[in-house]
């Protein structure tokens, strides 16, 4: 094996070992979503919380699985694509940044659709 398939070899099992990490400890969280919307209000110092915390947990739920999903795809791709020789580091790159993404954007869902607590993040930007 060349020198540069080594090094992306083991650059690519990193990010996907890297990702699981943070897949099997975001999942938790999200699935506990009364208890994440707290915590994120706490880090930015925002006195509110959710009208309807229950109402938040399908959605917690929907990122959790799209988390997951999003990882078993990455390696699966990874794995397809180092097994045919070509460069592969950034497929779990790319497919990290979207995935967070993604998930970030459902989690934000139900913080946002709160006016009560929407209102007091807007306060506490003032």
């Amino acid at each position: 094996m060349p020198r540069g398939r080594f090094a992306d070899r083991v650059v690519t099992i990193a990010l996907l070992v890297y990702g699981l990490v943070n897949v099997v400890t975001s999942i938790p969280t999200m699935i506990d979503y009364g208890s994440y919307v707290s915590t994120v209000l706490t880090l930015l110092g925002i006195d509110g919380e959710l009208a309807d915390p229950a109402a938040g947990r399908p959605w917690g739920v929907a990122a959790a699985l799209i988390l997951a999903i999003g990882w078993l795809l990455t390696a699966y791709l990874s794995w397809r694509s180092l097994a045919r020789g070509r460069v592969t580091w950034w497929i779990p790159l790319v497919a990290g940044i979207v995935f967070t993404f993604v998930t970030g954007v459902l989690l934000m869902v139900p913080i946002v659709s709160d006016p009560t607590l929407w209102n007091a993040i807007l306060d506490s930007a003032r």
